[in-house]
């Protein structure tokens, strides 16, 4: 979401904003579960939270609109990608 506040104080960008979110186990939650062990977890990737993740008003409340927060859990000890997609505004060019 970082990412995606000098776009938005730019006006660069129009609508909502979609987020795809790779995260590994250690940033999947504190409390161990079947999902969050290596053994169970590893050579797959799992969607969790798709409709009420407990980030999703805080992005919104900064990025002030609408944010679709899709987070997955994949077999990495620590590590988390988060790529962002929406339209540009006027200003861009391609």
């Amino acid at each position: 979401m970082l990412g995606l506040l000098p776009l938005v104080d730019a006006g660069l960008l129009e609508g909502d904003v979609i987020i795809d979110a790779k995260s590994g186990i250690s940033g999947a939650g504190k409390a161990p579960s079947d999902r969050t062990h290596f053994s169970e977890n590893h050579g797959s990737a799992a969607a969790y939270g798709v409709f009420g993740h407990r980030h999703v008003a805080e992005m919104e409340q900064e990025l002030g609109r609408g944010v679709t927060f899709v987070p997955h859990l994949v077999p990495l000890n620590r590590a988390s990608s988060r790529p962002s997609t929406r339209g540009f505004g006027p200003h861009h060019n391609g």
